[in-house]
């Protein structure tokens, strides 16, 4: 019986799981939860996000890259977080709906699409 317990996982059904269209915000969301695959993210993990900058640091075309900052956990940006290659499919923002308790979008740089949030939620955009 023992062995039966382990082989069987018991979900939340109160926590569903989230599937993101980016594939790079999914990632930067799973470091941030402190879990090792997209998969596994869950509405609580999103429910617990009131802040999200998002910038591209300034480079060569062949070599841009973006960064997310999730909570403020790196304002000072130096090495912040996982670098993402910019693509059309990787700044994609679409996923930003997810995130009920967002407050805060920071977009730096001008890669950004701004998508339609609800009022709730100031967007600040630095060119």
């Amino acid at each position: 019986n023992l062995l039966l317990v382990n082989l069987v996982t018991v979900l939340n059904p109160d926590d569903l799981r989230l599937d993101f269209v980016n594939p790079c915000l999914a990632r930067a969301v799973t470091l941030h939860a402190g879990l090792d695959d997209p998969r596994d993210l869950t509405e609580s993990a999103a429910a617990g996000i009131w802040s999200m900058e998002l910038y591209a640091p300034y480079a060569a075309e062949e070599e841009r890259v973006w960064y997310c900052t999730i909570n403020e956990a790196m304002p000072e940006k130096a090495g912040a977080g996982e670098a993402y290659p910019v693509t059309p499919e990787t700044v994609r923002l679409d996923d930003l709906a997810l995130f009920p308790a967002l407050r805060t979008l920071v977009l730096e740089g001008r890669i950004w699409q701004p998508p339609h949030l609800p009022e709730r939620c100031v967007t600040i955009r630095r060119d």
